[in-house]
């Protein structure tokens, strides 16, 4: 995965000096890195690699029991929710951002004080190696990562409905905005809609072998996934 935007002139909180190829296998791992003038260019690519691996874990964190690989992200990047049940609440831009503000937090935030002492956050990878980078970088150069991670975060047309405590919720919700699929069901996971999402959110019970029997190769993930919500 690339992602969209080039992130450079990044600036890291230097302790050890590091040159060469310990500059990238440092970096990918979380460590410190330095930022002497012959190591930018290294630690540039670096910096971008780690974060586009980071975001891809995320969308395979979000979603590994139901498949693997390169097809969580574009699950989520569809309204054919994979769930046999579910709740989903579609968030204005203030909630979506509130919801990203958990996902990928400042280290210094309330969100990311409140994920260390909660649920599912501290054993997701892509968290661990988020927050292991996020506290090896200087403020100005964190803050360019999460607008770089934020562009892709509002392609997705849901992510989980995170809560102070936990990244997914499942208690049953009645207060006004959310719908329940199936409509008589009560609980599920619970599901935050992008406000730029405008279609139907539907229900797809996956066996990606059934899709790619059902559908010409040709057609990516997410068409398929919208066919075979139409069908439901």
């Amino acid at each position: 995965m690339h992602l969209a935007t080039w992130i450079q002139d990044v600036c890291v909180k230097s302790v050890v000096r590091l040159a060469g190829g310990d500059v990238n296998l440092n970096a990918l791992h979380g460590g410190e890195v330095d930022e002497a003038e012959d190591d930018v260019q290294a630690l540039e690519i670096t910096i971008n690699q780690k974060v586009a691996k980071i975001y891809e874990q995320f969308c395979f964190d979000v979603i590994e029991k139901l498949l693997t690989g390169n097809t969580s992200r574009l699950l989520l990047m569809a309204p054919a929710l994979p769930f046999q049940q579910v709740q989903y609440y579609r968030c204005s831009t203030e909630q979506w951002e509130k919801h990203f503000n958990h996902i990928f937090p400042m280290p210094s935030s309330s969100e990311a004080a409140q994920n260390a002492a909660g649920q599912n956050f501290p054993n997701c990878t892509y968290y661990r190696h988020y927050m292991a980078l996020a506290s090896n970088l200087q403020p100005s150069s964190l803050n360019k990562i999460r607008g770089v991670l934020k562009v892709e975060f509002d392609k997705l047309a849901w992510v989980p409905y995170t809560c102070t405590d936990r990244m997914w919720g499942t208690g049953a919700k009645h207060t006004k905005g959310w719908t329940v699929l199936p409509f008589k069901a009560k609980g599920g996971p619970m599901i935050a809609i992008n406000p730029r999402q405008r279609q139907k959110v539907t229900l797809v019970l996956l066996i990606l072998q059934t899709l790619d029997f059902n559908f010409p190769a040709s057609l990516s993930l997410s068409q398929k996934l919208n066919r075979g919500a139409a069908k439901t």
